[in-house]
């Protein structure tokens, strides 16, 4: 298991592992764009007889900001984000494995189509970060060499989104084998 942070599929790096969104504009829909916004890119392998989950959970259940006390979140657990909505969530591009199948949690499995670095597709599906473990990868009940999940980050604003530049959340992704 391991969890690395860049704009291409290459990337591999240590911690600290960060994502900035930069300024949020209204009217815009902000996403790791596989250019200059960081994606968070999953590698799970496993000799486990019956496979590996990963899940992911958040500190907040969006980005919060402690000055205005506002969070920037989802209403439910997957929705879709248009331009000029105040709402972020995650979801995963694209999986890979060399032997066996990485598959993607319900809830931020959106199809290509609907989650994409340059959100040409118009409207993007994403899922709402929990402060609950929640599944996002999985290696389909069986052992997975050279699993890969590529994960998005999307946000959006409103004009009433209060101003603050301290927005943040924490992402913690856990792997578990299954014995």
């Amino acid at each position: 298991f391991d969890i690395d942070t860049g704009t291409s599929q290459g990337a591999d790096n240590g911690p600290s592992y960060s994502i900035s969104l930069g300024a949020l504009a209204s009217g815009t829909l902000t996403t790791s764009d596989q250019s200059s916004i960081n994606s968070i890119f999953i590698d799970l392998d496993t000799n486990a007889s019956t496979g590996a989950i990963v899940t992911v959970m958040g500190s907040n259940t969006g980005l919060y900001s402690t000055a205005t006390n506002t969070t920037i979140t989802l209403g439910s657990n997957e929705e879709t984000i248009a331009l000029g909505e105040q709402k972020i969530g995650i979801c995963v591009e694209s999986v890979t494995a060399t032997t066996g199948t990485l598959a993607v949690g319900t809830q931020y499995d959106a199809d290509a189509a609907n989650c994409e670095a340059d959100n040409s597709g118009g409207d993007q599906k994403v899922g709402k970060i929990l402060t609950t473990a929640t599944p996002i990868f999985n290696s389909s009940s069986a052992p997975i060499e050279a699993g890969r999940g590529e994960v998005l980050v999307k946000a959006s604003i409103t004009s009433s989104t209060p101003a603050a530049n301290d927005y943040s959340n924490t992402l913690t992704f856990i792997a578990t084998g299954s014995y």
